[in-house]
């Protein structure tokens, strides 16, 4: 689940003609350098002087809250995305009550994983952008990395076995440690290490992107635009590794490349964009949610 990079500054109405490339590139520059604006997409002169980016604990409680907004929001299609990618057949007719909210939401003490996820990205983020200078690619698929490691490997692991056998969160615990101790929970490390960074990083870029096409003047549009083109480059990118990792969760394969063949051999290159409509939902509408959330607790808090 995605980290969060609130807008910045953006490009003023009336400025100087620039060429496409540079603006594009003053932007996502932009967005790395300033956080913590009154307003998304836009602020004022008097923001830049008092909040030019925001302490890296009140990072963390923004994307603390961003995570919270989004599991209550987002679940039920992330649901049916595994759901999709395990193999069952989403049909009333197979199952009368997958559309019930109690299965909708089997998993989701798991999933909230993206409230200390969206913490850790969001502040490790921040972070390393201003107590260590590293470029905003490098910080955000870093923390990424992180947030994948530290929370969302165990956790989503967790979810696969819930949705997989219909087991409550304490039986899918149990039967993961009864496999294989602590070392069943990091199954799919790899994939889910690359699926996370990858995700990260194309938030970030889908941001400076909007910022370089739609000014202040737009927030509204640069916020929809934010959202569906990080969202949709996201999931295009990081859905062939999310797949892979929850195959290898399902059968507890400690091998990629089998795991990667095994699945070309069931369906071809299809085979790796299972459930990619329900996940690419989720993604965007998560962003959007996320971003906003986000920024509204950054602007309270500071």
């Amino acid at each position: 689940m995605p980290p969060l990079f609130p807008f910045g500054d953006m490009p003023p109405l009336g400025g100087p003609l620039q060429p496409k490339h540079r603006k594009r590139k003053d932007a996502i520059a932009a967005v790395g350098a300033n956080d913590g604006d009154d307003e998304i997409g836009g602020g004022n002169d008097d923001d830049d002087e008092s909040a030019k980016r925001a302490p890296a604990a009140i990072a963390f409680v923004s994307g603390a809250a961003a995570g919270l907004a989004d599991t209550v929001v987002n679940y039920p299609p992330y649901c049916l995305h595994y759901r999709k990618q395990l193999g069952q057949v989403l049909s009333p007719r197979a199952n009368p009550r997958i559309y019930w909210p109690r299965e909708l939401y089997r998993g989701v003490g798991a999933y909230a994983c993206i409230v200390p996820v969206t913490c850790i990205s969001d502040g490790a983020t921040h972070y390393l952008r201003d107590a260590h200078a590293v470029g905003p690619f490098a910080s955000s698929f870093a923390s990424g990395m992180l947030a994948a490691l530290v929370v969302q490997a165990p956790t989503s692991n967790v979810i696969v076995a819930q949705n997989d056998h219909s087991l409550s969160a304490r039986a899918a615990i149990r039967r993961l440690w009864r496999a294989d101790g602590a070392r069943r929970f990091y199954t799919g490390l790899a994939p889910m290490l690359g699926r996370e960074g990858l995700y990260a990083s194309a938030v970030f870029w889908g941001e400076g992107e909007a910022a370089a096409r739609y000014p202040a003047a737009h927030a509204r549009t640069h916020g929809v635009s934010s959202a569906a083109l990080s969202g949709s480059v996201a999931t295009a990118l990081s859905q062939p590794l999310d797949t892979l990792a929850t195959a290898m969760q399902r059968t507890a394969s400690r091998s990629v490349a089998a795991s990667a063949r095994a699945m070309y051999a069931e369906g071809g290159l299809a085979r790796f964009y299972y459930g990619v409509a329900y996940r690419g939902y989720a993604i965007v509408a998560g962003v959007f949610v996320m971003q906003h959330v986000s920024a509204a607790t950054k602007n309270a808090l500071s």
